[in-house]
């Protein structure tokens, strides 16, 4: 089986780590694998055993067929792919690439996988499905979410999609030793959606507010997207005397080791956006306080980390302060995270359901083509 994991900038920097466990768990079952994102954040530091493709931006004027034909054919100069040996599976992470990868599906006549991350990527379904109508059809296609409510959203959203639930999955660190030191600082890592500025600004003060509850020097690490996308950010962290504690990172996402090796993370995210660094930091034991969605099912206040229903500054305080006053409090919420992402959420297991799924695709396209001499 020849599968190629195709990816637009954003996921391809955001969430390398994730296609990468993806990648090679497939390939040690056997497949053949690459990997395919825009030739400005490619990388040729994939793993040994998966071939990376860099490919130009889609250029609406030459159109995605034109594309996926230029695509095709350096795949197949690399060898990936082969006049006897076409592509079984192409599987698509992130929106901008759905139509390049629809293209190339309907040229392969292969199956598609459609990954839809967020509630934003539902709404999209409906719009590609009505698109495809009007041309002709690639092979097999499904759409995948990591959630179960995104799912059931998605399948109301457009009832023609074939719709599966396949949870995403991480490798669980052993056990960490506290060996905090009530003089070292604490480090506190931000994830936030760089268009919930407000957001961000929010934290902001419940951070502010909770250290001023404690004698410890605390450290904020935060992605620079978010500072350059509203003003409020920083206009907050100047008011509240933050700026000397503030870091700011370019591409947050792309380095894990920030919030592997942090005291508290908070994540706040768009409506339903599955972020992996999230499950990154419960497979090492890290802290976490998260803003509420029920579309994100990993979620569970006290086990998973602590959940806050509004985004206030005091609700913001009241999740954070408790975590930063007491190491034990902190670690033993980090341990129960850690226990539970083993027990759901095991990389193993994406990659079971995953491959699970190709099989069924790979059967069906297998049946259009027969068809179709």
């Amino acid at each position: 089986m020849r599968v190629l994991l195709l990816t637009d900038a954003d996921v391809a920097i955001r969430e390398r780590s994730l296609l990468e466990r993806l990648a090679v768990g497939i390939a040690d079952e056997g497949a053949r694998v690459a990997m395919a994102s825009p030739r400005a954040v490619s990388s040729a530091e994939s793993p040994t055993l998966i071939q990376h493709f860099g490919f130009d931006p889609p250029a609406p004027l030459l159109g995605a067929r034109h594309q996926a034909e230029n695509f095709r054919d350096s795949l197949h100069e690399a060898g990936f792919i082969t006049d006897a040996s076409s592509l079984d599976i192409i599987h698509v992470f992130g929106s901008n690439v759905t139509e390049l990868a629809l293209a190339l599906g309907g040229i392969e006549r292969c199956g598609v996988v459609v990954e839809s991350a967020s509630r934003a990527m539902n709404q999209d379904a409906h719009r590609i499905m009505r698109s495809i109508r009007r041309r002709s059809a690639p092979g097999p296609l499904v759409w995948t979410t990591p959630s179960a409510d995104l799912r059931d959203e998605l399948a109301a959203l457009a009832p023609e999609t074939e719709c599966r639930h396949i949870p995403w999955g991480v490798h669980t660190a052993s056990a960490k030793e506290s060996g905090d030191s009530n003089d070292d600082p604490l480090g506190v890592v931000m994830l936030v959606n760089r268009r919930l500025g407000a957001v961000g600004a929010a934290i902001l003060e419940g951070i502010s507010e909770a250290a001023r509850a404690i004698d410890r020097e605390i450290i904020v690490i935060c992605d620079d997207a978010v500072a350059r996308q509203d003003h409020r950010f920083w206009r907050t962290a100047k008011k509240l005397d933050m700026l000397s504690r503030v870091s700011l990172v370019s591409s947050l996402e792309a380095r894990r080791d920030p919030v592997l090796n942090a005291d508290l993370f908070i994540s706040a995210c768009a409506p339903g956006e599955h972020r992996s660094m999230v499950l990154d930091a419960m497979g090492h034991a890290v802290a976490i306080v998260s803003l509420d969605d029920p579309m994100i099912d990993w979620n569970h206040a006290g086990e998973t980390g602590q959940v806050v229903r509004q985004s206030t500054p005091g609700a913001w305080a009241a999740a954070i302060q408790p975590l930063l006053r007491d190491d034990a409090e902190r670690h033993s919420l980090g341990e129960r995270a850690r226990a539970w992402a083993r027990a759901n959420r095991a990389a193993s297991g994406h990659v079971r359901l995953t491959l699970q799924l190709y099989d069924w695709i790979a059967a069906r396209a297998e049946g259009t083509k027969v068809e179709g001499q």
